[in-house]
């Protein structure tokens, strides 16, 4: 896994040495190894570019605390300290802030 990938170009180039260092390694030592390269995506570029890296990727995986960190400027680690519950708009379900999704937003 390729990590803090915000680029479809920069993804390309580590496949790129991730397969060559697979192969020498393969060869050198008589066997053949079946494995994906894939990337997580930790940083907002990476999240708003998925589309593009999803072409090289074989699969994903989301550093959801990472995007926090990046999108929000707080940890979901330690905001528990400072943030309260707060109330969802549409119901009256009590949710978290850094545990739910919104579509058009980071948090």
């Amino acid at each position: 896994m390729i990590p803090l990938v915000g680029f479809k170009k920069e993804l390309d180039l580590q496949v790129e040495v991730v397969h060559r260092i697979a192969g020498e390694v393969m060869k050198e030592k008589g066997v053949k190894l079946n494995y994906l390269v894939g990337t997580m995506i930790e940083v907002p570029r990476g999240a708003l570019t998925a589309d593009e890296i999803a072409q090289t990727a074989e699969f994903f995986s989301f550093g959801t605390n990472d995007l926090t960190q990046t999108c929000l400027g707080m940890s979901r680690d330690d905001s528990g300290s400072f943030l309260d519950l707060t109330r969802n708009s549409k119901s009256s379900r009590r949710i978290h802030s850094l545990r739910s999704t919104n579509p058009v937003s980071v948090n």
